[in-house]
């Protein structure tokens, strides 16, 4: 049915200038509420109605977007909701993350996936309609912990499984002895299997660690037993066990040719490297980690990105 443009406008300033409901309009102009249905309808496909969502505001999702994309230099910024702001929206991270991961992922691609919370539970999420001919690798060696968020070989399987492909298990631990000993496992068929694909990972998923943030006991026991200092050494966070300072810095540390887990060189060399973390004990780190340049895509939600653009002077950087 054909509607007069005057008509049209009129049932449209009264729907959206003065709020009235539509069974109000209806009343109002002797309609009933179907016909106002349409004719609303009707007013936006002819144009008369145009509606637009701005977040262009401090504090808006797309102007934090845009801020710390030129702010770390990074391709793109995907920000969650708050759990605070909307009820049931706790994974709101893990679900965006996973949808990523998603829309990413394709045919013939190597994936390596770093362990903790924030892995875990992106993998959790994922949902493939359509397989793909993946593999996917863990990036760092285990430690001896019940928390199913440090079983990176139980979450890289799972995550192939999701998705389609197949997947390798690294059997050595995040650390190790001695640089005699770490040498003898990455000669380990088996170790050297995983190891060598770390230089040729397509994507490659990490958390951000926080020195005040919960770390694994048995980890946390090795590097007191070695007396590694973090205050005195100026460490900030960590992805993978690589060590990062202020301004993104790389700091090496004795236990640096004892640990088996990718090198910060391939965590910068990966063809797209995604990190996800929040929290306000993690802004210091958070900020290090996507200041050396290593990171191309970073996920958070709406508290951690507002803080984060206040927590320090803009700068440059950029993925080598």
């Amino acid at each position: 049915m054909a509607y007069k443009t005057s008509d049209l406008v009129q049932v449209a300033r009264l729907y959206y200038e003065q709020d009235l409901t539509q069974n109000q309009i209806a009343k109002t102009l002797g309609l009933n509420r179907i016909q106002v249905s349409r004719m609303i309808k009707a007013a936006k496909e002819k144009g008369i109605v145009s509606i637009r969502i701005t977040e262009d505001v401090i504090g808006g999702v797309a102007f934090l977007q845009e801020k710390l994309q030129k702010k770390y230099g990074l391709e793109k910024v995907l920000i969650a909701s708050d759990p605070e702001q909307f009820e049931g929206s706790g994974n709101d991270i893990a679900r965006l993350s996973s949808s990523y991961i998603k829309s990413v992922v394709k045919d013939g691609d190597v994936v390596g996936l770093g362990w903790g919370m924030a892995i875990s539970e992106m993998v959790r999420q994922l949902r493939f309609d359509h397989k793909r001919d993946v593999t996917v690798v863990p990036v760092v060696g285990g430690v001896d912990e019940i928390e199913s968020i440090y079983n990176l070989n139980s979450i890289v399987q799972t995550a192939a499984e999701k998705m389609g492909g197949r997947h390798y298990k690294l059997y050595a631990p995040a650390v190790v002895d001695s640089k005699k000993v770490r040498d003898l496992l990455l000669e380990d068929s088996n170790v050297h299997k995983v190891s060598n694909l770390w230089s040729q990972l397509d994507i490659l998923v990490v958390g951000i660690g926080a020195l005040k943030s919960k770390m694994p006991s048995t980890l946390r026991k090795k590097l007191e037993y070695n007396h590694l200092n973090f205050d005195e050494m100026n460490i900030i966070g960590d992805v993978c066990c690589r060590y990062f300072g202020e301004n993104g810095k790389i700091v090496n540390t004795d236990l640096d040719d004892r640990i088996i887990s990718i090198s910060p060189e391939e965590i910068r060399n990966a063809k797209m490297t995604i990190a996800i973390a929040s929290g306000d004990n993690k802004l210091k780190a958070i900020d290090s980690v996507l200041s050396s340049g290593a990171v191309n895509v970073f996920i958070t939600n709406q508290s951690t990105a507002s803080k984060l653009f206040g927590y320090s002077e803009n700068k440059t950087v950029s993925k080598a």
